[in-house]
């Protein structure tokens, strides 16, 4: 996919692509050909100005689920958005995901699905900046996720370190 922030790249046949608008997401469909079309933008789920909603994006490895990043969102506790594919092919609204751990902020800073099921998301303001990542599991066949566990740096360095800034976790 590509984004505002980062530099433009396309992958082979028939990927997805998300383009980070001011508080919306547009989708893209692209092929070796070139881009085919573009979808109906993405509206946030309400969401306050300067939500920083699209700051990160991931989507699962079928395309049929994405998540989208708001942090500061909730007066500064941050939120992951996440979206569905509907039968015409258009992503729609699932859930909003905040992070439930004390001294939250900053949540969905960064995100990354490992496959279809598995993802994980940043919250590198959280606990006084030494910050979290959470591992989020989607339970199969439904819309919902659940927070399996809340990592804090494996060196407990609890300082100001930002921990969860980036992350990345492996497939399935």
């Amino acid at each position: 996919f590509i984004s505002s922030r980062t530099t433009k790249s396309y992958f082979p046949d028939e990927a997805f692509s998300l383009l980070n608008l001011t508080a919306s997401i547009a989708i893209f469909l692209c092929s070796s050909r070139g881009l085919l079309s573009s979808m109906i933008p993405t509206n946030p789920f309400p969401t306050a100005n300067n939500s920083k909603f699209g700051s990160s994006l991931a989507q699962s490895s079928d395309h049929f689920t994405m998540l989208v990043g708001a942090p500061a969102s909730i007066g500064g506790e941050g939120a992951v958005y996440t979206y569905r594919l509907n039968s015409s092919g258009l992503y729609v609204e699932n859930t909003e995901l905040t992070l439930s751990a004390d001294e939250s902020s900053g949540f969905g800073n960064s995100v990354d699905f490992g496959d279809r099921t598995w993802a994980v998301a940043g919250a590198n303001t959280s606990n006084s900046g030494a910050g979290y990542a959470v591992v989020l599991y989607q339970i199969p066949g439904t819309g919902d996720y659940v927070q399996t566990q809340l990592l804090v740096a494996p060196d407990e360095n609890f300082s100001d370190t930002g921990f969860g800034s980036a992350v990345k976790i492996s497939a399935d």
